[in-house]
């Protein structure tokens, strides 16, 4: 009895256990479907955010792949730009410096030699496949022939525009674009087996060297022709305006010798205090004189002399650098004049003087001192432009070490 009253009120106490964990799940799945509910809008915006970032990434790894076009295509263009301002990346290293026109021009005729030999013995560009044309080798071949032939002309005409643009500032960019079309002939080539040769490509290029180093040479010999026309204008001229100063000392000379003699008869009658005056006044004049005296044989000596005449030393600190300087030469009878002509236009303002040189050799002093600071030229391009980064002072002090007397002024 007591085990049936055990059995009774364990049978009873897991129907309650039963009844309480089912109102537990009903609340909890009730409690759930609420929160379901209430956060299922937040689920289907997570499946579009997901749908979004999926199309994000798609549209990323095509903007790098069109952007990696894009910038490949700009890199291809660019060497097709080749209009005013536009500089190669890499400076052209010449492998002929300092050859003449002379030796560069018979060097231009056999490597256009050699490209004719290549193209006649057939090793510019082959054909590694023996094709029939409905089954006619002779019909392969002339098809064959006239691939080689398309071929050639195309990359040909790519070689010939390279040679009609190149200039300093864009041979690199030059040569690169032949070597594109080479690759580009050759890609398109793969079907017939047709391939342009690498031999044939490198004597191209080798042609537009030799052609661009010739047009520099002919346009350098020509501008040396025409700025030794005007070195020789300019002779012809200074040779005149010394002629003249000469002519002018002269009378300057004869003019005070005149009053000086005038002045030597007036002696001859004064007495007291105006003797002493007049001679006061006779020593000024003769000073004079032997100014003019020099100034004369000086003027004389350079219209005998071809070579004579002034080295001079001057700067313009509020126009150019501090520590710059311009070395030059002039035959006038008197320097200062070069001078003033040198800074009436040319700059806000005149020349400083710090030393003049006279020699029977100006142009040899003058071309001794350019040489002697050529690395230090504010133009390297152009020889005529005598601006130098050299103090004045150390200029001076290297022409005092050679024996030359410097003035300051004359």
């Amino acid at each position: 009895m007591n085990t049936t009253i055990l059995l009774s009120l364990f049978i009873t106490s897991l129907c309650g256990l039963n009844i309480y964990l089912f109102t537990v799940k009903c609340n909890y799945q009730k409690s759930y479907f609420k929160v379901k509910e209430e956060y299922s809008p937040v689920e289907e915006q997570n499946k579009k955010l997901s749908k979004v970032a999926s199309k994000y990434k798609t549209m990323q790894i095509e903007y790098e792949e069109k952007r990696a076009k894009s910038k490949k295509n700009d890199l291809y263009c660019s060497f097709y730009q080749l209009g005013i301002g536009t500089v190669d990346e890499s400076v052209f290293v010449s492998k002929h410096e300092g050859k003449s026109v002379e030796y560069l021009e018979p060097l231009l005729k056999d490597v256009r030699k050699e490209i004719k030999e290549l193209v006649r013995l057939k090793k510019a560009c082959i054909c590694n496949t023996q094709w029939a044309v409905d089954g006619s080798k002779a019909k392969g071949n002339k098809a064959t022939n006239r691939q080689i032939k398309l071929r050639l002309r195309c990359f040909d005409n790519s070689c010939k525009s390279a040679l009609a643009l190149v200039d300093w500032n864009n041979i690199e960019r030059l040569k690169v674009r032949i070597k594109m079309a080479f690759d580009l002939v050759n890609q398109t080539a793969s079907l017939y087996d047709v391939h342009l040769m690498p031999t044939y490509m490198n004597v191209r290029i080798r042609e537009l060297e030799i052609k661009y180093e010739l047009d520099r040479e002919k346009a350098n010999a020509k501008e040396q022709l025409r700025e030794e026309r005007l070195l020789q204008r300019e002779a012809e001229r200074e040779e005149k305006r010394i002629k003249d100063g000469a002519e002018k000392a002269i009378k300057k000379r004869e003019f005070q010798e005149k009053l000086v003699a005038r002045e030597l008869e007036k002696i001859k009658s004064l007495k007291g205090e105006k003797l002493a005056e007049l001679e006061r006044t006779l020593a000024k004049h003769r000073k004079e004189l032997e100014l003019l005296q020099q100034v004369e044989q000086r003027a004389v000596s350079m219209a005998q002399q071809t070579r004579a005449g002034f080295v001079y030393i001057i700067s313009n600190n509020k126009s150019f650098d501090q520590d710059m300087c311009k070395i030059g030469m002039t035959r006038r009878v008197d320097p200062n004049d070069r001078v003033r002509e040198l800074g009436d236009a040319s700059v806000p303002e005149l020349f400083d003087v710090h030393g003049f040189v006279y020699t029977d050799d100006a142009p040899k002093l003058e071309k001794e001192l350019h040489e002697r600071y050529a690395e230090k030229r504010v133009n390297l391009v152009n020889k005529r432009k005598e601006f130098f980064f050299v103090p004045p002072e150390e200029v001076i002090k290297s022409i005092e070490q050679q024996g030359f007397k410097v003035s300051n002024d004359l």
